[in-house]
């Protein structure tokens, strides 16, 4: 049966033929399928593949590029740096012999390679990984596959047309011991590969090429690519890079690079120093010979012989060289040899001096005795005199601040050892010296330096000398005036103000100066008296011939400026631009004594304190009666109407030096008074003041009578009593003393010692006054004036005491103790009472207002000083301050000496005085007055200050006087009485000399650059 076509004229399918085509497509579909998702599957895998090596690719190459960081900065700091090789993740890394380098120089005209190359092992840290290897080789990163090798980080390597650069690092495998993997640098290593370069360039002197290779590196394919473009092979025409796979070598050749030279040279390899100097280090002695060394190198193949080497001192002063034929002075072709120049001292001695430093240059010579080879920078060293030797070398004089000028002196130590000196510098004229102590090292310069006040000198030159031991040089300095003439008159003395300096304030009174004109010629200034504080300015015009002197005078007239009374003033008297070197100080007064009152206040508490500035500003010195009355303001009581319970509660004298201000304070109980407004009344000769308070916390104004109130408690405790001496080598004498508490002068108890006698200084309570006999306790109830009163009698020994039997003793025991119970008849010393105002200068009274006592030590060995005795008894706070609160007080009597010569009887403080100054002039010597001959404590407790309460006044008492004087003048004129030139001195030690070798180079000046064409820098690193 023919089948029916199609539209498109192709056969028509049967009907069985149409029904088996959708099953082949169905399977044909399913096939293609399945292969498609094959085809994925086998592409997908391909693909994971390789992205996972790229990345195990990128991360060890940064692995190798933080290793390379760390490798450099071995390389650069010469600190070992821990590597990150225990972070890797898979296989470590590892060190390969792998690749070796050398450098030769050659001569590419003559094709000649007789040099010998210089060899060295690079090694190679290989990462390794599935499908590649990173690597660190020759300080550079490479990657290698099955296809190529690339760069990932380039080393240092490059020609700029004049040299090759090559910074080539190595690497060796070694053990530290750590725990962690390290990096070290082998600085021996690199310096042996950088020297031998720098050797073997020199040996080829006639070589002009170089040729460098990478040998056997399995990395050559990356050198290759990367020096091609790294030494500019397409840049410079002698340059070629020949790559050769087959032995994995690069080779890279510079043709021309270096001048060849014609012959070989004569080099100053190092210079040496003198001999015996340590490299000139150590000074040389003057007069010892001179033998300079040197390592001397021959690049040349012919043997150099005498004179080799020469030696020029201080630009030529002194030439000398080794002139002898053959023997040592002698260099071999191609040896490096040790010479020396030798200069006896007979050859220098007369050119060259002790103290100084000295340049001096090497030269090598060649056959013909020409200069071949010279130190670039020449070498230096000390010449000295025998030990040390200290010369002034100049001495300057130049301005400073004010009158002032600093003379300088310029002091050389010029031997060869350290010393010190004392430099003095002395004015002759004026037999004035100062001195400053200076140290120097060999060759060292200071410099010593003196102010000096140049108002004090005449106006000629003045000569002085300045003198080490060793040298002397002498100088002048002109005075102050010299040549200028605004500074002509200079103030010589201040002769004073009025009498004593104190003048009152009813009368004029002078002031009077010296002046004398300093100038050449005649001149005429004012003279001017100014005193700041009064607004006083008053000039006087005076002329004066050259050298003349004059006194001028000054009237100042108190009721024309505002002088005020009790006051003191400092004034100035100038001549020109000149004055007083020092102000003086006058004091202005009230006739006689005048006790003026001021700043009165009343504070209330417990008590009542009642104080005021009490100052007497007369002109003289004095006491006066001091009254405190205070007055009820309030309505009095029904049943003390008409009666005056207050009114004075205080009265006693008070002492005042004249232009003395010191505070008064009265102190009194304020519960003991009645509620309510009260008036304070304080008066002395001269003035009154007043000022209210008010009382709320006392007695109740309503209460009927006043009579509960107490009476003042007074308890005196003798702390010791220590007036003794040594009478022989066996016996130590106690003097007999007495000791009364005497109340408005009359007798008020008298101690005894514990077996009854008067006498309180006795051998069993020698230090000890634990007995309750010497403490007596008493009250008063009204006011009363307390002092202690004081005798010491003649010497008695009817006792005797070992003082090894006393427990509380610790001073000397090889003397026995004698005393005796009661007092002789005789009395030797006293009586010391201070409210009859006999021996005021014997007793001294602290309290807590006044509480200083200066550490006296005591009069003898046996004895104790008052501060320890006060110590035992807790009443001293610090070394020279006691503990005493409000009515307290302690009486320190000294019964053992009289003034002295030259003391004045009237001054109260004179005998205190002449203690504390023995002892600040001799501290470690015992000394008397001590005042610890009889020291007592006494406390009073009051219960205040109402009608029929007592209050105590404790005397004596005594001021300050105050402090005036004239002022200073300055000293000039023909002859000064008084220079100092050292007001103020300076010694600068300076530094020793500045010496060392010469420093040559490889430069050579018979016709070769001495460059080697390649400029190295090796790095050799040890990882372990």
């Amino acid at each position: 049966m023919v089948g029916e076509r199609n539209r498109d004229g192709s056969q028509r399918e049967d009907s069985e033929d149409r029904g088996a085509s959708p099953l082949v497509g169905i399977v044909l579909l399913f096939a293609l399928v399945i292969m498609g998702a094959m085809l994925v599957f086998v592409a997908g895998s391909a693909m994971l593949d390789a992205i996972k090596s790229e990345a195990n690719s990128e991360r060890t190459q940064q692995f190798a590029m933080e290793i390379d960081h760390r490798l450099t900065t071995v390389a650069t700091t010469g600190s070992d740096q821990p590597l990150p090789i225990d972070e890797m993740q898979g296989n470590e890394p590892t060190i390969t012999d792998d690749g070796n380098i050398s450098v030769r120089w050659y001569n590419a005209s003559s094709g000649s390679r007789t040099c010998a190359p210089v060899e060295g092992e690079l090694r190679a840290l290989e990462f390794e990984l599935d499908d590649r290897t990173i690597a660190h080789q020759g300080g550079g990163i490479w990657e290698k596959t099955d296809r190529s090798v690339s760069t990932v980080s380039e080393p240092n390597i490059g020609y700029d047309g004049d040299s090759l650069q090559l910074q080539i690092m190595e690497l060796e495998e070694d053990d530290f011991g750590s725990s962690g993997t390290v990096a070290r640098a082998n600085h021996s290593r690199s310096t042996e590969l950088t020297e031998t370069i720098n050797t073997r360039a020199r040996a080829c002197s006639d070589a002009t090429s170089i040729e460098f290779r990478i040998e056997d590196s399995t990395y050559h394919e990356g050198w290759a690519t990367y020096l091609e473009d790294a030494v500019g092979a397409d840049e410079y025409s002698e340059v070629s890079v020949t790559h050769k796979p087959a032995t994995e070598d690069v080779i890279v050749q510079i043709e021309n690079v270096r001048t060849p030279v014609d012959s070989a040279s004569l080099l100053i390899e190092s210079d040496n120093g003198i001999k015996h100097t340590s490299g000139n280090t150590q000074p040389v002695k003057f007069g010892d010979d001179l033998q300079f060394q040197a390592t001397l190198n021959n690049t040349g193949s012919d043997r150099v012989t005498p004179p080799t080497m020469r030696v020029a001192i201080d630009g030529g002063t002194v030439v000398s060289e080794n002139s002898g034929k053959g023997g040592n002075g002698a260099v071999p072709g191609n040896k490096e040899k040790n010479r020396s120049v030798k200069i006896d001292s007979d050859n220098y001695e007369d050119h060259l001096s002790p103290g100084e430093t000295y340049e001096y240059t090497l030269q090598t010579l060649d056959e013909s005795g020409d200069i071949d080879d010279t130190l670039e920078d020449p070498g230096e060293f000390y010449l000295g005199e025998p030990g040390s030797n200290f010369t002034v070398n100049d001495i300057e004089t130049t301005p400073a601040d004010g009158d002032n000028a600093t003379i300088s002196a310029e002091i050389t130590n010029i031997g060869i050892e350290e010393g010190d000196r004392t430099v003095t510098i002395d004015f002759d004229e004026f037999d004035v010296t100062a001195s400053e102590e200076l140290t120097l090292d060999y060759g060292a310069t200071g410099t010593v330096t003196w102010t000096v006040n140049k108002s004090a000198l005449p106006y000629e030159p003045n000569e002085f000398e300045v003198r080490t031991g060793d040298d002397t040089a002498t100088g002048t300095i002109v005075g102050g005036a010299t040549g200028e003439a605004e500074n002509a008159f200079t103030v010589v003395k201040d002769n004073g103000v009025g009498d004593d300096q104190i003048v009152t304030d009813e009368n004029s009174f002078t002031v009077e100066a010296v002046v004398e004109n300093t100038y050449a010629d005649e001149q005429s200034r004012d003279v001017t008296l100014t005193v700041p504080d009064a607004g006083i300015t008053m000039p006087e015009p005076t002329t004066l011939e050259s050298g003349e002197q004059e006194t001028v005078s000054f009237t100042v007239d108190p009721d024309e400026h505002n002088l005020e009374a009790g006051t003191v003033y400092e004034y100035n008297v100038t001549a020109g631009e000149e004055g007083l070197s020092e102000p003086g100080s006058f004091y202005v007064g009230k006739p006689g004594t005048n006790f003026e009152l001021s700043n009165e206040n009343v504070t209330v508490d417990e008590n009542v304190t009642v104080t005021a500035d009490l100052a007497n500003i007369g002109v003289e010195s004095g006491s006066q009666t001091v009254a405190l009355d205070i007055e009820y303001l309030d309505e009095m009581p029904a049943d003390l109407e008409g009666e005056s319970p207050y009114g004075r509660i205080f009265e006693g004298e008070v002492n005042r030096s004249f232009g003395e201000s010191d505070t008064i304070e009265l102190n009194f109980n304020g519960t003991k008074l009645l509620d309510g407004e009260y008036q304070a009344t304080i008066q002395t000769e001269d003035g009154v003041k007043t000022t209210n308070f008010t009382v709320d916390a006392g007695i109740d104004p309503g209460r009927v009578g006043l009579g509960e109130v107490d009476d003042a408690n007074v308890s005196v405790d003798v702390v010791g009593s220590q007036v003794s001496g040594n009478y022989s080598d066996d016996w130590h004498l106690l003097s007999p003393m007495t000791l009364d508490v005497v109340t408005n002068g009359e007798t008020e108890h008298t101690f005894s010692n514990p077996n009854g006698g008067t006498n309180i200084n006795t051998g069993t309570t020698w230090q000890d006054k634990s007995s309750d006999s010497y403490t007596h306790n008493f009250t008063v109830d009204d006011t009363t004036e307390l002092t202690l009163r004081n005798i010491r009698y003649s010497s008695c020994a009817s006792r005797g005491t070992d003082p090894n039997d006393l427990a509380h003793y610790s001073g000397p025991t090889d003397r026995t103790l004698l005393w005796c119970d009661s007092v002789p008849y005789s009395i030797r010393f006293g009586p010391i009472d201070a409210s009859q105002g006999q021996n005021l200068q014997n007793v001294r009274v602290r309290s807590a207002e006044n509480n200083t006592i200066p550490a006296l030590p005591a009069g003898a060995d046996q004895q104790i000083s008052a501060t320890e005795a006060l110590e035992e008894r807790g009443l001293v706070k610090d070394e020279d301050k006691l503990d005493l609160g409000p009515g307290e007080f302690v009486f320190l009597f000294e019964n053992t000496a009289n003034c002295g010569p030259g003391c004045d009887d009237d001054d109260i403080d004179a005998l205190w005085d002449d203690a504390v100054e023995a002892y600040n002039e001799n501290p470690d010597e015992t000394n008397d007055p001590d005042f610890n001959d009889l020291i007592v404590y006494v406390q009073v407790e009051r219960a205040g200050v109402d009608p029929g309460t007592p209050s105590i006044t404790i005397m004596p008492g005594g001021g300050d006087s105050t402090d005036v004087g004239t002022g200073d003048g300055s000293k000039t004129g023909d002859g000064p009485g008084e220079v100092d030139p050292s007001l103020e001195g300076d010694a600068d030690e300076g530094a020793g000399p500045d010496v060392g070798t010469g420093e040559s180079t490889t430069d050579v000046t018979g016709g070769m650059t001495g460059n080697t064409g390649v400029d190295v820098d090796a790095d050799h690193i040890v990882i372990g």
